[in-house]
Formats: structure tokens, C-alpha cells, sequence
């Protein structure tokens, strides 16, 4: 399946290393980085890394935290629009993820339900087998598959029932039926027309830039944190206030049946 062609809206070159730089370091050893193994390096390098990761998060970059801000042992992942703004993601890890998802597609539509399991699951030695049949080596399908589970992982949980990562670095995935909603995709560009997080409809209000990613960008570095569940005093305040119209209505009641009798 052929890189994407398109031109996304333009990032500074210092924002283009630091996608570059985490992208080799997560594509050689199969993880993605820990904010510590990038932060030195890119600062001698000479990048003013927090400027630079104010205009990344969340749309090419993101943490396991709420904002733009990481801890040193925190991991740093890309998404597929940061993946795609890479040479080697654009040209070599958006086609292999493409053609994983028709094979998981097909996965889907063919698989048959036995003793109660109603879903598929795949595992990383079944990419490599299916590798294997498309004509990669098998120690060129081993690494392929080990590395493309780190993307899939963190691009999934909406094509997903749930996911697995041993210790060991064996990944596999079971499959939802909303895979099936990729039938038949063309390109990257494809993928983010059919995928709700990357719609403009899913992001902010105030997001009005369209791109050719298919996502609107950040204007934010924080993400809203939840809501804050309602707390036990207001939800016995409603319980009292039911059992005071209860106690009303009964003794109103009473009063009604003494005054009857007293008119008798």
C-alpha cells in the first residue's frame, strides 16, 4: 500500500527532530522511549524541547498523563499523524500498519464463534506467519511484527475488546466487530476519514484549522481531567428530601382520617 502523498500543515524543524528522534528510538528497540532517554539528548542537540512539545501534544505526541508535561519514567508515544510526519514511519510504518488492518479485517469476517468465544484474537506470531506468506524473511517478519505491535497497541482501543503485552514483548489483540468499518482502505488519509478520534467533530470547539491528517491541531496542552463524581452528601440530601414527602403525604393521611371520624 503506497505512503501517504499529502502535505500536512507545516512544523517547525526542531518539532520534526523530536518526532524523528522518538521514532528511531522506538522503531530499533520495540518500546517507546522514556521521557529521560530523550530529554538529554535533545537538549545538547540543542532544542528547546518544551516549546517544542507545547505544538506536538496530543496531536502527533502524547504521554500517559493529562498534559504536556512528563516525568522522567513516563513513556513517550507517537500517534499515527506524528508517526506519519516521519520519513521512515511515513514510508515504511504507515504501509505495514495499513496492511495489518486488512488482514485484521478479514480476521474479523471470516472468523467463526467455538466454545464461546465470540471475538478473534491475534497474536504477534500470527503477523509474523502472515509476513511469512506475503514474502518477508522470517527474521525480517520477527522484527516487524515485535515493532509494529507498539503502533497497534496504542491505536487500537477503538477496533478492540482488549490487549496484551507480555513481559517478554509478545503483544496480541482481540478484535471488535467496529474493524470491520476499515474494509477496503486505501491510504492513511483513508483511516483518518473513518476513525471518530481523528474527526473534527471529536475535538474542541475552538479547533476550526482543518488538515490533511485528518485531525484539527492542539490549541491546548492540557486535557480536561474527569468529572468529578457526585458526592455521597448530595445524593443523601435527595434520598432525606424523598423520605420527608414520604413521612408529609402519610401524615397528612392520618389527619384526614381522624377529622373524618370526628365529623361522624
Amino acid at each position: 500500500m503506497a505512503p501517504s502523498t499529502q502535505h500536512p500543515p507545516s512544523l517547525t524543524s526542531e518539532q520534526l527532530a523530536v518526532l524523528d528522534f522518538v521514532f528511531q528510538q522506538a522503531w530499533r528497540k520495540g518500546v517507546w522511549p522514556k521521557f529521560g532517554d530523550i530529554r538529554r539528548p535533545l537538549k545538547h542537540s540543542g532544542i528547546d524541547l518544551p516549546k517544542a512539545l507545547e505544538g506536538l501534544f496530543p496531536k502527533y505526541l502524547k504521554g500517559q498523563g493529562w498534559g504536556s508535561t512528563f516525568l522522567d519514567d513516563e513513556e513517550v508515544l507517537l500517534t499515527l499523524c506524528g508517526i506519519n510526519r516521519t520519513e521512515g514511519g511515513r514510508t515504511t510504518v504507515i504501509p505495514l500498519f495499513l496492511e495489518i488492518v486488512e488482514y485484521f479485517v478479514n480476521i474479523e469476517d471470516t472468523y467463526t464463534p467455538a466454545n464461546g468465544v465470540m471475538q478473534p484474537t491475534v497474536n504477534q506470531s500470527d503477523i509474523v506467519q502472515y509476513l511469512n506468506r506475503r514474502g518477508r524473511p522470517s527474521n525480517i517478519a520477527d522484527g516487524l511484527a515485535k515493532n509494529i505491535g507498539i503502533v497497534i497497541l496504542n491505536e487500537a482501543s477503538h477496533w478492540m475488546t482488549g490487549s496484551s503485552r507480555g513481559p517478554d514483548g509478545q503483544w496480541s489483540v482481540t478484535l471488535s466487530s467496529d474493524i470491520s468499518h476499515y474494509e477496503g482502505i486505501k491510504s492513511i488519509e483513508d483511516y483518518f476519514r473513518r476513525t471518530p478520534q481523528y474527526t473534527p467533530a471529536k475535538l474542541p470547539e475552538n479547533n476550526t484549522e482543518s488538515t490533511s491528517d485528518g485531525i484539527q491541531p492542539a490549541r491546548i496542552t492540557w486535557l480536561e481531567p474527569p468529572r468529578k463524581r457526585i458526592s455521597f452528601h448530595r445524593s443523601k440530601t435527595t434520598l432525606v428530601r424523598v423520605i420527608e414527602g414520604v413521612a408529609i403525604t402519610v401524615i397528612g393521611g392520618l389527619i384526614l382520617v381522624v377529622l373524618t371520624k370526628l365529623l361522624i
